[in-house]
């Protein structure tokens, strides 16, 4: 590496031993590896994102077939929400007016 006064790489410099390859583990990709590595990863995320919707489609299905029925679901999940809710608004003992000294 060459270095400028006192010792500093400059700017300049440093750019050109980067695009020119002079430095060692930095490397700069051509525009066709660049579209290739972005296709890989996009080809990656798009089967992994499949893989995901396989298993989903596979836990309704089961669901399904054993008897859960969604709107018992959802009346024991509303139910669930109002209960956090109430317990959101009333914080413990606060109801319990006899007990306080």
């Amino acid at each position: 590496m060459r270095a400028g006064a006192g010792g500093r790489l400059s700017y300049g410099a440093v750019m050109e031993q980067l695009h020119t390859g002079e430095v060692p583990g930095l490397h700069s990709l051509s525009v066709e590896e660049g579209m290739r590595r972005e296709e890989a990863e996009r080809a990656m995320a798009e089967a992994e994102r499949l893989r995901q919707m396989g298993t989903r489609e596979e836990a309704r299905r089961a669901r399904e077939e054993k008897g859960y029925d969604t709107e018992e679901e959802e009346e024991e999940l509303r139910k669930a929400r109002a209960k956090d809710d109430w317990r959101d608004s009333h914080t413990r003992g606060a109801g319990n007016r006899r007990n306080r000294s």
